[in-house]
Protein backbone atom coordinates (compact mmCIF):
# COMPACT_ATOMS: atom_id res chain seq x y z
CA UNK A 1 0.00 0.00 0.00
CA UNK A 2 1.33 3.50 -0.87
CA UNK A 3 1.12 6.09 1.94
CA UNK A 4 0.29 9.68 1.17
CA UNK A 5 2.93 12.30 1.51
CA UNK A 6 1.14 13.85 4.54
CA UNK A 7 0.92 10.51 6.41
CA UNK A 8 4.59 9.82 5.62
CA UNK A 9 5.60 13.17 7.05
CA UNK A 10 3.56 12.64 10.26
CA UNK A 11 4.89 9.15 10.88
CA UNK A 12 8.45 10.22 10.13
CA UNK A 13 8.19 12.97 12.77
CA UNK A 14 7.09 11.37 16.09
CA UNK A 15 6.98 14.71 17.90
CA UNK A 16 4.44 16.03 15.52
CA UNK A 17 2.34 12.89 15.83
CA UNK A 18 2.35 13.14 19.63
CA UNK A 19 1.28 16.77 19.49
CA UNK A 20 -1.64 15.88 17.29
CA UNK A 21 -2.74 13.09 19.64
CA UNK A 22 -2.51 15.45 22.64
CA UNK A 23 -4.62 18.01 20.86
CA UNK A 24 -7.24 15.40 20.05
CA UNK A 25 -7.42 14.32 23.67
CA UNK A 26 -7.83 17.91 24.80
CA UNK A 27 -10.76 18.22 22.44
CA UNK A 28 -12.39 15.01 23.68
CA UNK A 29 -12.01 15.85 27.39
CA UNK A 30 -14.14 19.05 27.31
CA UNK A 31 -16.78 17.12 25.40
CA UNK A 32 -16.79 14.46 28.13
CA UNK A 33 -16.99 17.15 30.79
CA UNK A 34 -19.80 18.78 28.89
CA UNK A 35 -21.61 15.46 28.72
CA UNK A 36 -21.29 15.02 32.48
CA UNK A 37 -22.36 18.60 33.09
CA UNK A 38 -25.37 18.16 30.85
CA UNK A 39 -26.32 15.03 32.78
CA UNK A 40 -26.11 16.80 36.17
CA UNK A 41 -29.20 18.97 35.65
CA UNK A 42 -31.18 15.84 34.90
CA UNK A 43 -29.96 14.36 38.20
CA UNK A 44 -30.59 17.67 39.93
CA UNK A 45 -34.04 17.70 38.41
CA UNK A 46 -34.68 14.24 39.78
CA UNK A 47 -33.90 15.30 43.35
CA UNK A 48 -36.67 17.91 43.55
CA UNK A 49 -39.06 15.35 42.10
CA UNK A 50 -38.13 13.01 44.93
CA UNK A 51 -38.26 15.72 47.60
CA UNK A 52 -42.06 16.11 47.49
CA UNK A 53 -42.31 12.38 48.04
CA UNK A 54 -40.28 12.85 51.21
CA UNK A 55 -42.46 15.82 52.09
CA UNK A 56 -45.56 13.75 51.40
CA UNK A 57 -44.16 11.04 53.60
CA UNK A 58 -43.48 13.61 56.30
CA UNK A 59 -46.97 14.99 55.77
CA UNK A 60 -48.36 11.51 56.09
CA UNK A 61 -46.49 11.07 59.35
CA UNK A 62 -47.73 14.47 60.51
CA UNK A 63 -51.24 13.48 59.49
CA UNK A 64 -50.86 10.27 61.43
CA UNK A 65 -49.66 12.25 64.43
CA UNK A 66 -52.54 14.66 63.99
CA UNK A 67 -54.96 11.78 63.76
CA UNK A 68 -53.48 10.26 66.89
CA UNK A 69 -53.69 13.65 68.58
CA UNK A 70 -57.29 14.00 67.42
CA UNK A 71 -58.08 10.57 68.79
CA UNK A 72 -56.57 11.51 72.12
CA UNK A 73 -58.55 14.73 72.04
CA UNK A 74 -61.74 12.86 71.24
CA UNK A 75 -60.99 10.44 74.04
CA UNK A 76 -60.39 13.32 76.40
CA UNK A 77 -63.57 14.95 75.17
CA UNK A 78 -65.42 11.71 75.66
CA UNK A 79 -63.92 11.50 79.12
CA UNK A 80 -65.06 15.05 79.78
CA UNK A 81 -68.49 14.12 78.57
CA UNK A 82 -68.53 11.05 80.78
CA UNK A 83 -67.53 13.15 83.76
CA UNK A 84 -70.20 15.70 82.94
CA UNK A 85 -72.82 13.00 82.53
CA UNK A 86 -71.79 11.44 85.81
CA UNK A 87 -72.01 14.80 87.56
CA UNK A 88 -75.37 15.42 85.95
CA UNK A 89 -76.72 12.14 87.24
CA UNK A 90 -75.47 12.66 90.75
CA UNK A 91 -76.85 16.06 91.65
CA UNK A 92 -78.81 18.96 90.27
CA UNK A 93 -78.87 17.36 86.82
CA UNK A 94 -81.39 14.67 87.84
CA UNK A 95 -84.78 14.54 86.09
CA UNK A 96 -86.98 17.36 87.25
CA UNK A 97 -90.50 18.68 86.73
CA UNK A 98 -92.20 21.88 87.81
CA UNK A 99 -95.81 22.91 88.37
CA UNK A 100 -97.03 26.52 88.22
CA UNK A 101 -100.03 26.88 90.52
CA UNK A 102 -103.10 29.02 89.89
CA UNK A 103 -106.38 29.50 91.67
CA UNK A 104 -109.82 29.14 90.12
CA UNK A 105 -109.85 32.89 89.36
CA UNK A 106 -106.47 32.73 87.62
CA UNK A 107 -104.45 34.11 90.55
CA UNK A 108 -100.89 32.82 90.46
CA UNK A 109 -99.80 30.94 93.58
CA UNK A 110 -96.15 30.19 92.94
CA UNK A 111 -94.47 26.97 91.92
CA UNK A 112 -93.48 23.47 93.00
CA UNK A 113 -90.52 21.48 91.69
CA UNK A 114 -89.94 17.75 92.03
CA UNK A 115 -86.71 15.94 91.19
CA UNK A 116 -85.16 12.52 91.61
CA UNK A 117 -82.18 12.01 93.92
CA UNK A 118 -79.42 9.43 94.08
CA UNK A 119 -80.96 7.93 97.23
CA UNK A 120 -84.23 7.19 95.46
CA UNK A 121 -86.22 9.83 97.34
CA UNK A 122 -88.21 12.50 95.51
CA UNK A 123 -87.09 16.02 96.38
CA UNK A 124 -90.08 18.39 96.50
CA UNK A 125 -89.59 22.16 96.88
CA UNK A 126 -92.47 24.58 97.43
CA UNK A 127 -92.31 28.29 96.63
CA UNK A 128 -95.94 29.30 97.09
CA UNK A 129 -97.49 32.73 97.31
CA UNK A 130 -100.75 34.65 97.76
CA UNK A 131 -102.47 31.87 99.71
CA UNK A 132 -104.81 32.58 102.63
CA UNK A 133 -102.67 32.85 105.75
CA UNK A 134 -102.71 29.74 107.90
CA UNK A 135 -102.16 25.97 107.51
CA UNK A 136 -103.00 24.11 104.32
CA UNK A 137 -102.95 20.52 103.15
CA UNK A 138 -100.82 19.90 100.05
CA UNK A 139 -100.72 16.76 97.94
CA UNK A 140 -99.45 15.34 94.67
CA UNK A 141 -102.42 14.17 92.60
CA UNK A 142 -102.64 11.42 90.04
CA UNK A 143 -103.78 13.28 86.90
CA UNK A 144 -102.07 16.16 85.16
CA UNK A 145 -105.12 18.30 84.53
CA UNK A 146 -106.25 21.46 86.32
CA UNK A 147 -109.75 22.56 85.37
CA UNK A 148 -111.48 25.08 87.65
CA UNK A 149 -113.26 25.94 89.65
CA UNK A 150 -112.94 22.78 91.79
CA UNK A 151 -109.93 21.10 90.15
CA UNK A 152 -111.53 17.69 90.49
CA UNK A 153 -109.95 17.00 87.09
CA UNK A 154 -106.68 16.30 88.94
CA UNK A 155 -108.22 13.08 90.29
CA UNK A 156 -107.27 11.56 93.63
CA UNK A 157 -103.92 11.48 95.37
CA UNK A 158 -100.93 9.70 93.90
CA UNK A 159 -101.85 6.66 95.95
CA UNK A 160 -99.96 3.53 94.91
CA UNK A 161 -101.48 0.66 96.88
CA UNK A 162 -101.69 2.65 100.10
CA UNK A 163 -104.38 4.35 102.15
CA UNK A 164 -104.28 8.03 102.89
CA UNK A 165 -102.42 9.45 105.85
CA UNK A 166 -99.36 8.76 107.94
CA UNK A 167 -101.61 7.69 110.83
CA UNK A 168 -103.38 5.01 108.79
CA UNK A 169 -102.20 1.38 109.23
CA UNK A 170 -101.87 0.99 105.46
CA UNK A 171 -100.70 4.56 104.91
CA UNK A 172 -99.48 6.66 103.49
CA UNK A 173 -100.04 7.68 99.88
CA UNK A 174 -96.85 8.39 97.92
CA UNK A 175 -98.39 11.81 97.17
CA UNK A 176 -99.08 12.70 100.82
CA UNK A 177 -97.09 15.63 102.23
CA UNK A 178 -97.21 17.34 105.63
CA UNK A 179 -99.36 20.44 106.08
CA UNK A 180 -97.70 23.77 105.30
CA UNK A 181 -98.25 27.13 106.97
CA UNK A 182 -98.75 30.23 104.81
CA UNK A 183 -97.76 33.53 106.39
CA UNK A 184 -96.85 37.10 105.53
CA UNK A 185 -99.22 37.41 102.61
CA UNK A 186 -99.60 33.72 101.93
CA UNK A 187 -95.99 32.72 101.27
CA UNK A 188 -94.68 29.17 101.74
CA UNK A 189 -91.04 28.22 101.18
CA UNK A 190 -90.45 24.64 102.21
CA UNK A 191 -88.98 21.38 100.98
CA UNK A 192 -89.60 17.68 101.56
CA UNK A 193 -88.13 14.28 100.68
CA UNK A 194 -90.62 11.57 99.75
CA UNK A 195 -89.12 8.11 100.22
CA UNK A 196 -89.55 5.46 97.52
CA UNK A 197 -91.17 7.90 95.08
CA UNK A 198 -89.67 8.81 91.72
CA UNK A 199 -90.51 11.41 89.14
CA UNK A 200 -91.66 8.67 86.80
CA UNK A 201 -94.34 7.80 89.37
CA UNK A 202 -95.57 11.39 89.20
CA UNK A 203 -95.12 11.83 85.44
CA UNK A 204 -96.84 8.66 84.29
CA UNK A 205 -99.06 8.35 81.21
CA UNK A 206 -101.67 10.81 82.45
CA UNK A 207 -99.22 13.11 84.20
CA UNK A 208 -99.45 14.55 87.68
CA UNK A 209 -100.62 17.69 89.48
CA UNK A 210 -100.01 19.53 92.74
CA UNK A 211 -102.98 20.67 94.83
CA UNK A 212 -103.29 23.13 97.72
CA UNK A 213 -106.36 22.67 99.90
CA UNK A 214 -108.31 25.24 101.86
CA UNK A 215 -108.06 23.25 105.11
CA UNK A 216 -105.59 20.95 106.83
CA UNK A 217 -104.92 17.25 106.50
CA UNK A 218 -105.78 15.14 109.56
CA UNK A 219 -103.52 12.36 108.19
CA UNK A 220 -106.23 9.75 108.84
CA UNK A 221 -109.55 10.37 107.05
CA UNK A 222 -110.07 8.67 103.70
CA UNK A 223 -109.49 9.46 100.94
CA UNK A 224 -107.90 12.90 101.42
CA UNK A 225 -107.57 13.71 105.13
CA UNK A 226 -110.70 15.88 105.26
CA UNK A 227 -108.62 18.70 103.81
CA UNK A 228 -111.42 20.77 102.28
CA UNK A 229 -111.70 22.48 98.90
CA UNK A 230 -108.95 22.52 96.31
CA UNK A 231 -107.97 26.16 96.02
CA UNK A 232 -104.87 26.01 93.80
CA UNK A 233 -103.65 23.57 91.18
CA UNK A 234 -100.65 23.13 88.90
CA UNK A 235 -99.73 20.50 86.31
CA UNK A 236 -96.20 19.04 86.45
CA UNK A 237 -94.17 19.63 83.30
CA UNK A 238 -90.64 18.44 82.56
CA UNK A 239 -88.16 21.27 82.96
CA UNK A 240 -84.44 22.00 83.07
CA UNK A 241 -82.95 20.78 86.34
CA UNK A 242 -82.13 23.55 88.80
CA UNK A 243 -82.25 21.97 92.26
Amino acid sequence: MTRSTTETRILSRPGLFGALMLGASLIVMPMTAFSQTATAPADAGTAPAEAPAADASAGSAAGTDAAASGTASDTAAAGGETTTTSATQSGSGNAQAAALLKGADGTEHGSVTASDTASGALHVILHLSSLPDGPHAVHIHETGKCEGPTFESAGGHLAGDKDHGAFSPNGMHPGDLPNVDAADGGAVNQEFFLQDVTLSDVMNDDGGAFIVHAGTDDYTSQPAGNAGDRIACGVFEATTASN
